[in-house]
């Protein structure tokens, strides 16, 4: 199948990545990245560019990280 939509080939590509390294969780990657793709589209709606969406997304990690 060839999908077009640069989101859902990048959901696609993270399920292959996902099954690759650890070979399950690709629902749990896909929720899990699907629920972010949400998450962005309210800020987008709330006026909020999406290179400081990105850079949000980015502190939360290395939060996370530390």
């Amino acid at each position: 199948m060839e999908v077009n939509h640069p989101a859902a080939n990048m959901l696609i590509m993270a399920a292959k990545m996902q099954n690759t390294e650890y070979g399950d969780n690709t629902n749990y990657t896909l929720s899990f990245a699907g629920e972010l793709l949400k998450k962005a589209e309210k800020l987008i709606k709330l006026g909020i560019h999406t290179a400081d969406i990105v850079i949000g997304f980015r502190k939360a990690i290395e939060l996370l990280e530390n």
